[in-house]
């Protein structure tokens, strides 16, 4: 073969690579894209190095919780760019202590506890303008983990927002359900001459 491959060949030469090494591994499940026959799991990416037009290197590299994020969009922008216009977002952090409460660490040092090195809690709380309505969102820290604010906010976040487009959701489909019911009653009434 001279010179660099088309983009499709590229793509079919990749994906049959890709799954025979993670074929290799009994922990990985690859489940199969029906176009192109790459691999779906998103713990994983392929890189591809080109040197020169004849010679270029496939490696396989496992994504961060960060970089998974990134790629499927939940990034607080794209998180906060699906809250209506007029809600409140509001967030709390909280630490765990030694004896392994979560409170704010401002609390926390006001009732003299230590701070655990490790583990901690983020909460979001979105508002209607109105103030009827409330969607709490929460994310906790293993106590293996380090505490990331970030990475909390983005996670209760998430939640919170899913909580409330759910909401919102079933609320349009009563809304629906209600007013075909009422205009279906309506026009029964109109029909018998009532």
């Amino acid at each position: 073969m001279t010179g660099f491959p088309d983009e499709n060949e590229l793509m079919r030469v990749l994906a049959a690579t890709l799954m025979q090494i993670m074929k290799r591994y009994d922990s990985v499940r690859v489940p199969r894209d029906s176009v192109s026959g790459a691999p779906e799991d998103e713990r994983f990416a392929v890189q591809i190095d080109v040197h020169n037009s004849d010679h270029y290197t496939v490696r396989v590299v496992k994504l961060t919780d960060k970089q998974r994020r990134e790629n499927s969009g939940r990034t607080e922008e794209a998180l906060l760019a699906r809250v209506p216009e007029g809600w409140s977002v509001k967030v709390w952090h909280g630490r765990r202590t030694e004896n392994g409460l979560l409170m704010s660490k401002y609390r926390a040092r006001q009732l003299r506890y230590a701070l655990a090195s490790r583990g901690g809690y983020t909460e979001v709380e979105l508002t209607s303008p109105n103030g009827n309505f409330s969607y709490f969102g929460e994310a906790i820290c293993s106590l293996k983990d380090n505490f990331c604010r970030a990475e909390g906010r983005v996670i209760a976040l998430d939640r919170a927002v899913r909580k409330m487009e759910n909401a919102i959701g079933l609320e349009q489909d009563l809304h629906r359900v209600f007013s075909e019911a009422i205009t279906d009653a309506e026009m029964r009434n109109q029909d018998s001459g009532m």
